[in-house]
């Protein structure tokens, strides 16, 4: 499904990667393993659209992929998607939790909002969460136990 090939990537004038090669068939999962600042990060930038700076193939089903997330389609954008490492640096602070992931329903799934946030209010409680993190802001979520959560619906 995934095939990267010679993905050499640079920061600036720094070379970070070099020539990184392999590949992801479907239903299977790669580690990537590597001391700090080895580029790991990096390369799962490059993939998803994140880091356009760099060189070397990033191929899904056989099909090229552009550089940046912002020209490849909506099919590719839903299929290759990015789970940031610090969600405190990359969930929007003023936005709900709720509508922070009904964005994506909406941007992927050309949903209207009240769709949207149907769909992520399942979700919400097919994991173990109560509708009422759904207007919650990320913030206010540290720690929260599901446990817990389970036992306030009750």
């Amino acid at each position: 499904m995934l095939h990267v090939a010679a993905v050499s990537a640079y920061h600036a004038a720094s070379q970070v990667t070099r020539e990184i090669d392999f590949d992801v068939g479907a239903g299977e999962c790669l580690a990537v393993v590597g001391e700090s600042g080895s580029g790991k990060t990096t390369i799962a930038r490059c993939i998803a659209g994140l880091h356009g700076d760099y060189r070397g193939r990033v191929l899904l089903d056989r099909h090229p992929l552009a550089a940046t997330v912002g020209s490849r389609t909506r099919e590719q954008r839903r299929a290759i998607q990015y789970v940031f490492q610090n969600p405190y640096a990359s969930l929007n602070p003023e936005r709900t939790v709720g509508d922070s992931i009904a964005l994506a329903a909406e941007l992927l799934d050309d949903m209207r909002h009240a769709e949207a946030m149907a769909r992520t209010q399942l979700m919400m409680e097919t994991v173990g969460l109560h509708r009422h993190h759904l207007r919650a802001y990320p913030r206010t979520l540290s720690g929260v136990n599901v446990k817990e959560s389970r036992s306030r619906e009750r």
